[in-house]
């Protein structure tokens, strides 16, 4: 950021018992900067903001710390934020199942892009998606109305593979782990491949065995996470891909996918029958 230390350190507050940077104050150094045409530390700056505010929020108006350590890694050591990113989304999402009453705040505008572009009609561009989507009807919806419109989905609504993600290897599962676990800035998780198959272009006939379903579910806040931490880095350094997977009995043939995912619906007790308006 170009500061002296001891000046970023009189810019610090303390909100919730942690220490970190307003976005107030983050906005009026932007300022700064542009006035003085500094754009390499102006981007640093913004993309700390970005980071801190949207992409890894903890408290409202506030970078953390947390976030502040992922876009250093980001900066200093060019380590890919994403696997961060995922994490934090899917164990945003658990977080507030299991604990009921909590909000999603990490990702809104990507996660509300990345729903629509599925289940909107006609097609998005991918280069302004948000911009596309205000003319797909789906704004203006109360959270009545959205329970409403997810209810009445059915499989043919939705887009599995969008037309402009390309066809990879998709990592199958990692180490000893049976699927791919996640570590995050503030939550370590696993998800599973198997129940994505679609969006990678494969069909998916026969339900996933349940062995290979295992739940794994960290909020660092709880404590005790160290040595499960190292196993899931040490399983990075052993990644399969599709195609190398020799597993057996991944899938239960004598279980179709459809009559699975009907006694899944039941289970977490989601509205499966259609609603008409």
């Amino acid at each position: 950021m170009k500061l002296h230390p001891k000046e970023l350190e009189d810019r610090m507050v303390t909100r919730h018992q942690m220490h970190g940077l307003t976005q107030e104050y983050l906005e009026q150094y932007l300022q700064h900067l542009a006035d003085k045409e500094d754009w390499e530390t102006f981007m640093d700056v913004l993309a700390l903001t970005v980071y801190g505010i949207v992409l890894f929020p903890k408290i409202e108006d506030f970078v953390d710390p947390i976030a502040i350590d992922v876009f250093v890694a980001r900066k200093m050591r060019s380590e890919n934020p994403m696997t961060a990113i995922l994490a934090d989304v899917y164990g945003t999402m658990s977080f507030c199942h299991e604990r009921k009453g909590k909000k999603i705040l990490c990702c809104l505008p990507a996660l509300y892009a990345w729903m629509t572009t599925r289940v909107c009609k006609g097609a998005v561009d991918v280069k302004s998606p948000s911009e596309n989507l205000s003319h797909q009807g789906l704004k203006g919806k109360g959270g009545n109305e959205w329970a409403q419109f997810f209810a009445g989905l059915s499989e043919g609504n939705i887009k599995w593979r969008l037309p402009w993600l390309g066809i990879k290897p998709s990592i199958q599962h990692c180490g000893n782990f049976p699927n791919v676990p996640l570590i995050g800035a503030r939550y370590c998780i696993d998800y599973n491949p198997l129940l994505v198959q679609r969006q990678f272009g494969h069909p998916m006939k026969w339900a996933p065995s349940p062995d290979y379903l295992v739940a794994l579910f960290i909020y660092y806040e709880d404590g005790q996470f160290i040595e499960l931490l190292r196993k899931v880095r040490s399983a990075w350094e052993s990644v399969v891909r599709a195609g190398k997977d020799q597993r057996l009995g991944v899938v239960d043939n004598k279980v179709t996918y459809r009559t699975w995912i009907l006694e899944r619906v039941k289970e977490v007790k989601l509205p499966f029958r259609p609603i008409n308006d």
